[in-house]
């Protein structure tokens, strides 16, 4: 991408870099830290953005664990 805006002209820090996953927290797929790793690795990355699709969100033990484990986390990254 950096050497496309370079042909086109455009500064490549004014983009904002995203990037679309799935995580399943759940017993026997991810935990906490699985996610938060991967907000870290995405990160080391450039990614400035990050947007989860989370397959069980009718349930609520995954939403309070991204909530009271993963985004104190990652926050700041």
């Amino acid at each position: 991408m950096k050497r496309h805006c370079e042909d086109v002209g455009r500064s490549y820090e004014d983009i904002e870099k995203t990037v679309l996953g799935t995580i399943r927290i759940a017993p026997g797929e991810m935990e906490a830290e699985d996610v938060i790793s991967l907000c870290r690795e995405l990160h080391e990355l450039g990614f400035d953005h990050v947007i989860f699709n989370m397959p069980n969100t009718h349930e609520i033990v995954p939403i309070k664990v991204f909530g009271e484990e993963v985004i104190p986390e990652v926050k700041d990254l």
